[in-house]
């Protein structure tokens, strides 16, 4: 009996988009068993794109509840053997479906839950995500799978998605999840997801909050059994050493004062050298010596 493949597309005001995410998906060589698109209370021409596909998708609507609650309503709804997550915003390669299923069956065993491919980047930047092969402790300090994978709909729906994570780093979480309970993931070495970098997206946009501390502080927290004290020091640090590189990316014409004043309080609670700060400091109250 062939496996059946359930597309989830969860969309929040991304109407001007969703028609190609569904496309893509209803366009793939070996076609999914179902699309479901979950409306997580959109203001914009969301409603509208979906009914025009009728019957081939299944569409519910929510209230805003954010992206993990608009995942976890899809999920108790998908009936596939496999779960894929499509963004929106994003597409799906024809064979996308095709190769990746075709792989988990070639490395078939009980601990492989996933299988995820590598971005081709295209909008605002064009380009090619890095080659990452399936590394647990390397994914304990940067999480480099896209939620975009095929995965197992048992082991999917065992852990669901944590709604604690609305604001950030839900795809680290999940993985971290799969891998703090025995599971793996492998890599099918082709870029077959289609990303999309614009203003709005999570990847193109500018975080004027700078929430990479608190947020790997809530990963090591919830995934304590991964991490040793040597590991959550460097987890830290790493994640310090990125809030100071978007600092410093983010020294730009035209930035309010406010905005400086925010960034210089980020950068000094990720405890930059001296001369990082003394730079900040300079950039902050001076902008034009800094540029």
């Amino acid at each position: 009996m062939r496996d059946s493949v359930s597309i989830v597309i969860p969309c929040y005001n991304h109407g001007r988009f969703l028609g190609e995410a569904v496309d893509s998906a209803l366009a793939q060589t070996t076609p999914p068993s179902e699309v479901i698109v979950v409306d997580d209370g959109s203001t914009d021409s969301t409603p509208e794109v979906a009914d025009g596909y009728g019957d081939s998708i299944r569409y519910f609507r929510t209230g805003n509840r954010g992206q993990q609650e608009a995942r976890n309503l899809a999920l108790a709804k998908a009936e596939g053997d496999f779960f894929i997550n499509l963004d929106a915003d994003n597409r799906l390669c024809p064979e996308y479906i095709e190769r990746t299923l075709g792989l988990s069956k070639e490395y078939d065993a009980p601990d492989l839950a996933f299988v995820y491919t590598r971005r081709l980047f295209f909008g605002e930047r064009e380009g090619v995500s890095g080659r990452h092969e399936f590394d647990p402790v390397a994914l304990k300090f940067r999480n480099y799978i896209d939620m975009c994978s095929l995965i197992k709909m048992d082991v999917v729906k065992r852990f669901g998605f944590d709604p604690a994570f609305n604001s950030g780093w839900q795809d680290f979480d999940f993985y971290l999840t799969l891998v703090e309970n025995g599971y793996r993931g492998k890599l099918l070495d082709l870029p077959l997801v289609e990303y999309r970098i614009h203003t709005d997206s999570v990847t193109g946009r500018r975080k004027g909050k700078y929430p990479h501390l608190a947020l790997m502080r809530k990963i090591v927290a919830k995934h304590a059994a991964l991490y040793s004290r040597r590991d959550r020091r460097a987890a830290m640090r790493r994640a310090a050493s990125r809030v100071i590189g978007s600092v410093l990316n983010d020294r730009v014409a035209g930035v309010p004062f406010s905005r400086r004043c925010r960034a210089l309080a980020a950068m000094a609670a990720a405890r930059p050298t001296p001369v990082q700060l003394a730079g900040q400091i300079m950039y902050t109250l001076w902008p034009g010596i800094m540029l």
